[in-house]
């Protein structure tokens, strides 16, 4: 039988101070498997259409997402 591997961690930032969120949970991984949620968007007309009634997990969000994982 196959090993299935064992997350130790889900790792999320909230939206509010998101990139110095995100560095601090990135610096405190110890060596293990780990689960990275991303949801990359533009912070354009249609992403907000889309998450029009997601208060937490809205637009401008998912673009800190974007920007943090693409600089």
């Amino acid at each position: 039988m196959d090993k299935i591997p064992v997350f130790y961690e889900i790792i999320m930032a909230e939206p509010e101070d998101y990139e110095a969120r995100m560095e601090l949970q990135l610096k405190k991984l110890s060596p293990g498997v780990y689960l990275i949620l991303v949801h990359l968007a533009f912070d354009d007309e249609q992403m907000n259409a889309v998450t029009a009634e997601h208060d937490t997990y809205n637009n401008p969000w998912r673009k800190a997402d974007f920007d943090f994982f693409t600089n």
